[in-house]
């Protein structure tokens, strides 16, 4: 009998240690749940990550091929994402991107601007910057001047100074 006392005095004495080494492991197991959670719901949405992870590659893609209109469009579709997903540093990032890639597109219109254009290019280039929104249309207009101003200060460069005559004339 006093085998089985000490034996049970030896238990309770191991008791706190034995709870307080359960209640670690069920903290540990909980927090390890959470993170399969979380890798879980990652994995489910792994698509849509992706495409959101490609956004500024497909938008540099259009501005190299010049393809302006589908450059708006991903850009008003970032925009829609942030206004739905404020918080989210991925969107955030990614919206940062877009807008570095949209503003590039704007200087690269201006540059086209700058050189021989038609009329309707014009407009159309025009029409671009307006969409981008990085300047009103005072000074739109401005870029515009601007950009002919270059063009024609050019062209007169190339004209030689013997036939100077023929401009007045």
């Amino acid at each position: 009998m006093h085998k089985v006392r000490s034996n049970v005095t030896s238990v309770a004495a191991d008791l706190p240690h034995l709870t307080s080494g359960f209640q670690e492991f069920c903290k540990k197991a909980h927090l390890i749940s959470k993170a399969r959670q979380v890798e879980y719901k990652t994995l489910q949405h792994y698509n849509e990550l992706l495409e959101i992870l490609e956004i500024p590659q497909l938008i540099d893609t259009c501005a190299k091929q010049e393809l302006f209109d589908d450059a708006l469009e991903i850009e008003q579709y970032t925009v829609k994402l942030l206004a739905a997903f404020p918080n989210v540093s991925l969107i955030k990032s990614t919206y940062a991107a877009v807008t570095e890639s949209i503003a590039e597109i704007g200087r690269t219109l201006q540059q086209q601007l700058s050189g021989k254009v038609d009329l309707p290019t014009s407009l159309k280039i025009i029409g671009y910057l307006k969409r981008i929104k990085i300047y009103s249309d005072e000074d739109l207009l401005l870029v515009f001047l601007h950009a002919k101003s270059i063009y024609l200060n050019d062209q007169l460069a190339f004209i030689p100074p013997s036939n100077l005559y023929l401009l007045v004339g």
